[in-house]
């Protein structure tokens, strides 16, 4: 990885630990409705393909539950794999296959819940055994509705950041650049 790509990725791995922060701080604790930790990992898939994304994905979650203890234990293990899951697919489907920016984001956006679900599902048999079946649904459909209104603002806000800061910053040139180095 050249040294623009680890400056790049980890601004975005500060930003992802420090928006949770500054969501959460808000009075209504809309951090859970508007999913901060989400969006470092999309915009890195977005900025500079798959493998970076899903580091950023992978490292974000981890870095903030260790420095803030957010999210708390063990929900930190399936976002951490949801956002890593976001970070790849987006990377992969919109940097290299050149796939629409809304359709990149709802295909990565459903393979991230899927992949959040199964989380929930093996912790819960793991911590839960006979009782799981009541917390898998709740928490599933409590996962789905809490997530809705942070998707649709994902689904807003950043095509329109990937496309503005591509523009500015063009780092489709800077990685094009270093590859040639």
């Amino acid at each position: 990885m050249q040294t623009k790509k680890i400056i790049y990725a980890s601004f975005l791995i500060a930003l992802g630990v420090l928006l949770p922060i500054i969501f959460h701080i808000i009075p209504g604790n809309i951090g859970p409705f508007i999913l901060p930790i989400h969006y470092s990992a999309f915009l890195a898939g977005g900025f500079f393909g798959p493998i970076i994304g899903a580091l950023v994905g992978l490292i974000t979650p981890l870095l903030s539950y260790l420095l803030t203890g957010m999210p708390p234990n063990p929900i930190f293990l399936f976002i951490t794999f949801e956002t890593l899951t976001y970070g790849l697919v987006f990377g992969f489907l919109f940097y290299h296959r050149k796939i629409n920016v809304y359709l990149s984001l709802v295909i990565a956006m459903i393979l991230g819940r899927v992949v959040n679900i199964i989380g929930n599902f093996i912790v819960a048999i793991v911590l839960f055994k006979n009782i799981s079946q009541p917390f898998i649904i709740i928490n599933v459909l409590n996962n789905l509705s809490l997530g809705l209104i942070g998707a649709i603002m994902q689904l807003i806000i950043i095509p329109i950041i990937v496309e503005r800061i591509n523009i500015v910053f063009q780092f489709n040139k800077i990685i094009k650049e270093e590859d040639n180095v």
